[in-house]
C-alpha cells in the first residue's frame, strides 16, 4: 500500500535472511520490503502480509555431488535412419545428496529405459530417473527431458540415363548425340535408392533453339527428372554435343 506513483516503480518484494553460519536446517520469520527498479527499499510502501515464514535447508558440502544423467535405451530405430547426435537430457547434470560413503559409489543417475524401436523421427519425451536408495536429488528432480535426434541414412549409387531430344523443328533432324547416355550419382533413402531403375529418370534436351550444326548443351541436375526423394549429386559427362542437320 502507498502512493500509486511509487507502487508503479516497485519491481519485487524482498526478504533478508541472515545465515549466521547455520549448519543445519532452520526456519525464520522474515520481514518483507518493497524494492524499486533501482534496487532501493521504499519505506513508504507497506506490504500485506509484512512478513513470511521461510524454511532453509542446509546441506553439508561433503554430502552433495554433481553427476551426469545417463540415458538408457532399448531397440533399434527404423531402417534407413540413425541417431545423428548424442542423446541429450535436460538437465544433463544434477546435484545429489546423501551420506558421503554412498555418494562415492554413484557416478551417474540413470533414466528409465526408453524404447526407440521403430522410431523414425526426432522426438523429445519426459523420462523418470532411477534414484538409488538413500539418495536425494536437489530441487526434487525426478524426471528429465530427453531428446533423440534422428537423421535419414542416405545412401548413393550411380545410374545410367539415356538422352532424349524434344521440340526439334520439323525441318531438322539430330544425326548424332555424343554421348547417348549420362551417368548420374544419386542419393536418398536407402529403400528408394535401391528400388529405382534407369527408366524412372529422364534427361530431355530442349532443341527449340537449335540451328543447323553443332548444338552443345551443359547438363545440370535441373535437367534431369527424378523420382520423389532422390537428389542428383553429380553428372558425367556434364556436357552433350548434338549434331543437327536438315531433314
Amino acid at each position: 500500500k502507498g502512493p500509486k506513483a511509487q507502487i508503479d516503480q516497485i519491481k519485487e518484494v524482498r526478504g533478508l535472511i541472515k545465515l549466521n553460519n547455520q549448519s543445519q536446517d532452520f526456519s525464520e520469520k522474515v520481514s518483507l520490503s518493497a524494492i524499486d527498479n533501482q534496487n532501493n527499499p521504499v519505506s513508504s510502501i507497506k506490504t500485506s502480509p509484512n512478513s513470511t515464514n521461510v524454511t532453509i535447508k542446509v546441506i553439508d558440502l561433503e554430502n552433495i555431488k554433481s553427476v551426469p544423467i545417463k540415458i538408457s535405451t532399448s531397440g533399434k530405430v527404423s531402417s534407413g535412419y540413425y541417431i545423428s547426435e548424442d542423446l541429450k537430457a535436460e538437465p544433463a547434470i544434477v546435484n545429489i545428496t546423501g551420506e558421503p560413503t554412498k555418494l562415492k559409489t554413484i557416478n551417474s543417475i540413470n533414466t528409465e529405459t526408453i524404447n526407440i524401436n521403430g522410431l523414425s523421427q526426432t522426438t523429445s519425451e519426459s523420462v523418470n530417473l532411477i534414484i538409488p536408495n538413500g539418495i536425494s536429488i536437489e530441487h526434487d528432480i525426478s524426471k528429465v527431458n530427453v531428446t533423440i535426434t534422428l537423421q535419414r541414412a542416405d545412401i548413393s549409387r550411380d545410374i545410367t540415363v539415356p538422352v532424349v531430344v524434344s521440340n526439334l523443328a520439323s525441318d531438322k533432324k539430330v544425326t548424332n548425340i555424343d554421348p547417348q547416355t549420362v551417368t548420374i550419382s544419386i542419393s536418398g533413402d536407402q529403400n528408394i535408392v535401391n528400388s529405382v531403375k534407369s527408366s524412372d529418370f529422364s534427361l530431355v534436351i530442349d532443341m527449340s533453339s537449335a540451328s543447323i550444326g553443332n548444338f552443345d548443351k551443359d547438363i545440370s541436375s535441373t535437367d534431369i527428372k527424378t523420382p520423389s526423394g532422390i537428389t542428383v549429386l553429380n553428372i558425367l559427362p556434364s556436357k552433350i554435343r548434338l549434331i543437327v542437320d536438315k531433314l
